[in-house]
């Protein structure tokens, strides 16, 4: 049959690229599997070879070659280049007959054996004659040789490789700067983020932060009309990091102001109830929720069994009418932990039935009462065990309800033995009550704080003639030509004059005063020393500015004066505009250090701004310059520290003391 051409031949004019064949050897002779491969396989395992020879004996069994003389297969190994082969193996099979397995390196062409073909013998050409061993190729002297997968790539597409690998690194080598630098700039922008030191504080800080931020922004308001919930759930959208603190801080989700009953805020009020534990702290009921029923409603959602008992804060509406409906029924009148509470009157009117309310009969824990609109003789409370009380009126009151209020409101303060705060905030005008010969004097051993203020000056003689407050500390009350009349018979009954260290006068600016009531001087005689005197809402007009300064001073250099601490004067500016009298303030400054050195800490002096303030005449000017000198001068030598805030003054004086 010819030999069964295998596979391609490749001949070059440098020698073999590559060579296989396969030859019949003879009758009694195997056959001779010849292949040329790459130098870089020449160290071929023995025991590869062995397995493979197994195999090629499994496959050709029972297969007969035809035969072939001995002449022929020297013949064969001289034409495969004769001295090359330097080992080679041969096994007779059964018979005499068998297949022979050679594995030979051909060490002048560079190749070495790794496969052969086991197939039918056939006999090979003679492959001697002229011609290269490419032309003798192409005239069918020699078999069609192939190129080995294990070929290596000439010099030149090695250079093409590594010259696209050298340009690859290049540009991963510009990319990565690039990088870098786009790096830096997000690294120099994080920087000036002023949220990111507090990323990275410890977390037992920034749950104090919190706690500091709930407290001071107040309850978590719910309105149904509101694009977003404020509060902790501000805290807990900002980072995952902040979401944990937030969740894991109760206190912060434990006050609530509802304004509405509304299905939309029911699911983030029974969220702000699961994270607070069910322990609220505060609960408000404001703005449009006048219905009672609605109240009641979300009471009961609030889970007044448990959460109620945790309540240290309530902010609730009572209905007073005749029917005595107060809306805190599912309160069931039970607050153990109350601390403090506020109440609302709807309706502006006490009810006719002459009974009390019962609003909380068991709060042992509550100090601070608020009341607006509501009196007090309408509630039925435990007033003994009050510290802190605050009487509201924002209502106009008809003729029959007002005569019972003001009454209604001192009766009460008998019945509250520990009271140590009292405020008492009138908006409205009742008309005077006129005199109770048989009212009794109430005295408050402990109160330290009162406040009255009353815009009108037609019925302050009431309050003032029915207390005595023996450990008075602090006293604010608006003032007119009346009150410098009774406060003083209020400290003199009281034997206070020596407690009282603060002092705060609200100048009554109702539509029929606008000019400064006199009579201050009367007051301070009684009072021989104040650590703080505040003047507020003085009417800016020089000559009240000029009366009250002069009203500081003692009519004479060695007279008895007060001996103040710190002033405070706040003046309200009123048309027509006048400018600031500096030189009355320089005249009382110098009075004060002339007089006992150090007993003035601080002059502060501030008016509202005004962009239509007139100019300053030259002997203000001259004032406010030694007062400037005076201001240097006290950082030095101890003096008094100055600061005056002005309407518009002259651009080249009033802001250097500020």
């Amino acid at each position: 049959m010819g030999f069964r051409e295998t596979e391609r031949a490749l001949a070059t004019d440098s020698g073999f690229s590559g060579v296989y064949w396969t030859v019949p050897l003879g009758v009694n002779a195997p056959f001779l599997a010849l292949a040329v491969s790459s130098e870089a396989f020449c160290q071929w395992s023995a025991a590869a070879l062995s397995r493979e020879r197994r195999q090629s004996h499994a496959q050709i069994a029972g297969c007969k070659p035809r035969n072939a003389t001995k002449s022929e297969e020297s013949r064969l190994l001289r034409a495969a280049s004769p001295g090359s082969v330097q080992g080679a193996e041969r096994r007779q099979t059964e018979g005499g007959t068998g297949i022979y397995s050679a594995s030979m390196t051909v060490r002048d062409r560079g190749w070495r054996c790794v496969r052969r073909r086991i197939g039918q013998p056939q006999l090979l050409p003679a492959v001697s004659g002229p011609g290269t061993a490419r032309s003798r190729a192409r005239q069918g002297l020699l078999p069609t040789f192939t190129s080995s997968p294990m070929d290596e790539p000439t010099t030149a597409a090695l250079h093409r490789q590594l010259g696209a690998i050298e340009e690859n690194i290049s540009s991963h080598h510009k990319a990565l700067a690039q990088l870098v630098v786009d790096r830096q700039k997000i690294v120099q922008q994080l920087k000036h983020r002023t949220y990111d030191p507090i990323l990275l504080l410890p977390v037992e800080i920034a749950s104090r932060i919190f706690m500091q931020y709930a407290s001071n922004h107040g309850p978590i308001v719910f309105k149904p009309k509101a694009n977003h919930l404020n509060g902790a759930f501000v805290l807990a959208s900002i980072c995952r990091q902040w979401r944990d603190i937030a969740l894991g801080l109760p206190s912060v989700w434990a006050r609530l102001e509802l304004w509405e009953l509304h299905k939309r805020m029911e699911t983030p009020v029974a969220l702000c109830v699961e994270r607070a534990l069910n322990k609220l702290v505060e609960v408000r009921f404001e703005g449009s929720l006048y219905d009672v029923s609605a109240q009641m409603r979300w009471l009961q959602l609030l889970g007044p069994l448990d959460a109620a008992q945790h309540l240290r804060t309530l902010t609730v509406k009572c209905e007073l009418r005749a029917q005595q409906q107060s809306g805190l029924g599912p309160l069931r009148g039970r607050l153990a932990s109350l601390h403090k509470l506020r109440l609302y009157c709807l309706s502006g009117r006490t009810p006719n039935s002459g009974q009390r309310l019962t609003v909380f009969d068991v709060a042992p824990k509550l100090e601070v009462l608020e009341l607006v609109d509501l009196s007090p003789k309408d509630i039925a409370l435990p007033w003994s065990q009050l510290t802190q009380l605050v009487l509201t009126c924002t209502i106009k009151r008809d003729e029959n309800d007002r005569r019972g209020y003001g009454p209604g409101w001192l009766a009460i303060l008998s019945e509250t033995p520990n009271l140590e705060t009292l405020f008492v905030n009138l908006t409205d005008n009742p008309e005077p009550y006129g005199a109770d010969e048989d009212r009794p004097v109430t005295r408050l051993e402990k109160l330290t704080s009162f406040t009255l203020l009353w815009p009108f000056h037609n019925a302050i003689d009431y309050w003032t003639e029915a207390l005595e407050l023996p450990a008075l500390v602090e006293l604010t009350v608006c003032v007119d030509c009346e009150t410098y009349e009774h406060v003083p018979d209020l400290i003199t009954r009281s034997r206070c004059a020596n407690t009282l260290r603060f002092l705060t006068l609200k100048h009554d600016n109702g539509p029929e005063v606008e000019t400064y009531n006199s009579g201050l001087r009367q007051l301070l005689d009684v009072l021989p020393k104040l650590d703080v005197l505040t003047m507020e809402d003085l009417p800016s007009k020089q000559h009240d500015v000029e009366s009250f300064f002069d009203e500081l001073l003692p009519l004479k250099d060695d007279g008895p004066f007060t001996e103040i601490g710190e002033l405070r004067v706040k003046i309200k500016p009123m048309v027509p505009l006048q400018p600031l009298s500096y030189t009355m303030v320089l005249e009382f400054i110098e009075q004060r250090m002339r007089a006992k050195a150090g007993s003035l800490r601080r002059v502060e002096v501030s008016v509202l701004k005004d962009d239509m303030s007139p100019e300053v005449d030259q002997q203000d000017l001259d004032a406010l310059e030694k007062i400037k000198q005076l201001a240097a001068a006290a950082v030095a030598e101890g003096g008094p520290e100055i600061s005056i805030l002005e309407l518009k003054p002259v651009e080249s004086v009033g802001p250097q003391l500020c």
